[in-house]
């Protein structure tokens, strides 16, 4: 009985760990932006538009992706559990600590 506990305690922290969490976009301006979301694809990118708006916090890309910002032509990768904050028309990518080697 034990054992089996044990088992079981460590197949849910082994599937916690390896679970998506997707990452978030800040904006922490007066102003809204325009960004687009590239994520892979089998045969090709999947692209999607994204507004955000001034002072929000939204959840995007649940595995990865690049984004770029319309308005200067940045662009960025990220991971799962990354968050980029949006300041002063510039993005900044905090790294998750599942996504550092």
């Amino acid at each position: 009985m034990r054992t089996a506990v044990l088992v079981v305690l460590a197949m849910v922290a082994f599937g916690l760990s390896e679970a998506a969490w997707p990452a978030s976009v800040q904006n922490t301006d007066n102003q809204g932006y325009e960004l687009i979301a590239v994520e892979p694809g089998y045969r090709q990118d999947f692209r999607r538009p994204y507004q955000v708006l001034e002072h929000s916090k939204t959840e995007i890309c649940i595995y990865g992706c690049d984004l770029y910002l319309l308005s200067t032509g940045q662009g960025v990768r990220i991971g799962p559990d990354d968050t980029v904050t949006i300041s002063w028309g510039v993005m900044r990518v905090e790294r998750s600590f599942r996504n550092t080697p």
